[in-house]
């Protein structure tokens, strides 16, 4: 019925000249329609519209859909680093033997703890965060000005950890966890400028000859032809990526003091916040980037919680559970590929195109 519809229209253009038309007239008058005849064009007509209607609510459920999937693909990356951020570092805090051992000493570094008591007094003073953090004690607070800190310190507090530990109470120390965390700073927000300052330099340290090494590597020729433009980018990337790992580590690690003073004591879920709001740091990262920082973030937040499960009798480790995992992952890899390609990330749907091929 549309092909007849834009005939008819075609052909009105073609003949729209008065004259033309007066002489058809005159020619072939017009027979008036018979009533069964004017049924059968009223039907057409509303199939036509019909037809048209169904076209255009699936155009806009295309675009809405388009839309939609944009918006997933900018946000899911956030989403996943923020929820795996909040896992990782409530592990590390409160939980710490359910961290992988390299993963822990690379928090460990991150945190500052190493170079504020050396690396198996940092282990130590974790551990006794870990068992304040979780003592479920009314507060965290200092009680009094006293020394003793049985005394000072909630009886619910593992108060034999911390006078082995020996802490160093700061006057300015409004709480125990303070005086563990920044032993040598006084004050929180000294803390925080200074995590900002050290894990700024930490990383541009570690993203600028990173990112030297990808450019030779894979855009050597660019560089070559370009190399004002090329070290300008290598430049940029190096600062933004820095400053997308010194928000991380300041919000994740200096926000629990600004959690700390706002509940008035520790709890567990707090940790959990501050690895959240750490984890939104990633969109300082460039589109691509956050993707890949999200599949950095989230193994690691899978095996903490499969771990913290296992600690509380949850489940039990299942033998050669990475395989179930890794044949598990795939199937839903290769399914999304062969019925929805396109919600895969571009760089990595072309990387399995090249190797698996088309559907």
């Amino acid at each position: 019925m549309l092909y007849i519809f834009l005939l008819e229209l075609v052909i009105f253009l073609f003949a729209g000249c008065g004259d033309i038309l007066l002489v058809i007239l005159i020619i072939k008058p017009v027979e008036c329609p018979s009533p069964k005849k004017v049924d059968i064009d009223s039907n057409q007509k509303e199939n036509e519209n019909d037809a048209l209607e169904l076209l255009i609510l699936e155009e806009k459920r295309r675009n809405w859909n388009h839309k939609l999937r944009e918006i997933l693909k900018q946000c899911t990356a956030g989403i996943l680093t923020m929820i795996s951020s909040g896992q990782i570092i409530y592990s590390f805090c409160c939980e710490q033997d359910t961290v992988p051992r390299q993963y822990f000493s690379l928090l460990l570094s991150h945190s500052g703890l190493k170079q504020e008591y050396g690396e198996s007094k940092a282990k130590a003073a974790i551990k006794v965060f870990n068992e304040c953090a979780k003592s479920n004690a009314h507060s965290t607070r200092y009680l009094s000005d006293s020394e003793d800190l049985n005394c000072a310190l909630d009886p619910a507090l593992p108060l034999k950890s911390l006078v082995e530990f020996s802490v160093k109470r700061s006057p300015a120390h409004e709480f125990v966890m303070c005086s563990l965390q920044h032993p040598n700073r006084d004050y929180c927000l000294q803390e925080f400028g200074h995590v900002i300052v050290a894990e700024f330099q930490r990383g541009v340290l570690f993203y600028g000859p990173l990112y030297l090494i990808v450019s030779i590597i894979f855009k050597g020729r660019q560089l070559l032809k370009d190399p004002l433009g090329s070290s300008s980018r290598i430049v940029f990337s190096t600062i933004r990526s820095a400053v997308f790992i010194t928000a991380w580590v300041s919000s994740a690690w200096s926000s629990s003091c600004a959690f700390r003073k706002w509940f008035g004591t520790d709890r567990p879920v707090q940790y959990f916040l501050s690895g959240f709001l750490a984890g939104s740091s990633v969109f300082i990262e460039g589109p691509g980037r956050r993707l890949e920082l999200a599949l950095y973030f989230l193994p690691r937040a899978i095996e903490t919680a499969w771990n913290c499960a296992v600690k509380w009798g949850y489940w039990s480790n299942i033998c050669c559970g990475e395989v179930i995992y890794f044949s598990v992952a795939s199937s839903i890899l290769m399914t999304i590929y062969q019925h929805d390609p396109e919600s895969i990330h571009d760089g990595y749907r072309k990387a399995m195109k090249r190797f698996i091929g088309n559907n």
